[in-house]
């Protein structure tokens, strides 16, 4: 197993959502992007699951939005705090 699939499975804590997010992350973005948002997140599991499910219901819920906020948007924001302002 890579270390990469290691650091991803100890971020996930068993949550199988954040594993999943975190993997297709990996495939579309690549490592570097999803290690940079790695670092950046101190959130684990559940925590770090919630943590999303918060950003989407707050980026969705903005008047004039016709975007379906994912993962991608959430990994985005982190790594680039001024692309969802």
């Amino acid at each position: 197993m890579s270390d990469m699939s290691e650091r991803i499975e100890e971020v996930s804590a068993g949550i199988l959502g954040v594993q999943t997010a975190l993997m297709a992350a990996r495939q579309r973005l690549g490592d570097k992007h999803v290690a940079t948002f790695l670092d950046q997140v101190p959130e684990k599991g559940s925590d770090l699951w919630e943590r999303f499910r918060e950003f989407k219901a707050e980026k969705e819920d903005r008047p004039g939005n016709n975007l379906e906020v994912n993962f991608f948007h959430f990994i985005a924001a982190i790594v680039m705090p001024d692309a969802f302002n």
